[in-house]
């Protein structure tokens, strides 16, 4: 079968698309797949509390603070709303620099990545815990339930960290 002939269902494909694209995935480590995701995650979140959607599309957490979830106990928020996601947002910038920091690590071979990977995750199902409970004063079940997946794909990311470096710690 020549190169220049399209594959029939009785002809095999070439192989050499496949063995590059396996190639490519032994390459780009899965654990830097993941902290490039959750670095992103965590900037986009974290500077979406600063732009006031004046040039982001998005739910505005300020505005949400202020109408109705500090209204919801009693309490008048008198710039308390923005002083509240100012921090949330700074938390989140916080946490994906760390996450930035961890994939120049991955990038590296440093032996340092995993204990920060495993710091990062800590920290974000930390925050997504103190969310959490925020929305259970304020009466936001609708979020506690995101927070909820979040942090069940947080530990997720975990486990596959995990195994991933028992495996090559097994193999080695």
């Amino acid at each position: 079968m020549s190169s220049d002939q399209p594959a029939t269902a009785s002809q095999p494909m070439n192989g050499d698309l496949f063995d590059s694209l396996a190639a490519l995935g032994t390459r780009i480590p899965l654990a830097l797949i993941l902290a490039v995701h959750w670095c992103l995650f965590w900037l986009t979140n974290g500077l979406d509390k600063f732009l006031n959607y004046e040039h982001v599309y998005g739910a505005d957490f300020s505005a949400l603070l202020e109408n109705a979830l500090l209204p919801s106990i009693g309490i008048n928020s008198g710039g308390l709303a923005n002083v509240m996601a100012y921090l949330v947002g700074l938390s989140e910038l916080g946490i994906g620099v760390l996450f930035l920091v961890v994939s120049g690590l991955i990038v590296t071979g440093h032996r340092a990545s995993h204990g920060m990977m495993n710091l990062c995750i800590t920290l974000s199902i930390t925050l997504f815990l103190t969310l959490s409970f925020g929305a259970i004063i304020f009466g936001a079940r609708d979020a506690m339930l995101q927070h909820g997946v979040f942090i069940g794909v947080l530990l997720a990311t975990w486990l596959v960290i995990h195994v991933m470096r028992q495996s090559s710690e097994e193999s080695a």
